[in-house]
């Protein structure tokens, strides 16, 4: 989700069930906004590992690592990027 929201309110009217993602594109750049640029590499690269896991189990275990490499991240950033995981409720 982009904030693109005339097509979000048209999905919602046509498939009312549908839940809505972030694009992991911009997921990353509000995750990166929070962090020096000088950190954005390794940053982005700890997010990949996330993002690419190939298994729900790899990509918490990746979470994990991010988490406790770089400490907390604002509580609503944390759940907009992370949350969506598949199963994640």
């Amino acid at each position: 989700m982009d904030g693109a929201t005339g097509f979000w309110n048209a999905l919602d009217k046509a498939f009312p069930d549908t839940k809505h993602q972030r694009c992991w594109v911009h997921k990353v750049k509000n995750v990166l906004n929070c962090f020096p640029k000088q950190m954005a590499v390794a940053v982005k690269s700890d997010l990949d590992d996330i993002q690419h896991a190939e298994t729900r189990s790899e990509a918490e275990t990746a979470l994990t690592v991010f988490s406790e490499k770089y400490g907390v991240i604002p509580t609503a950033l944390w759940a907009d990027f992370f949350c969506p995981l598949p199963g994640c409720d």
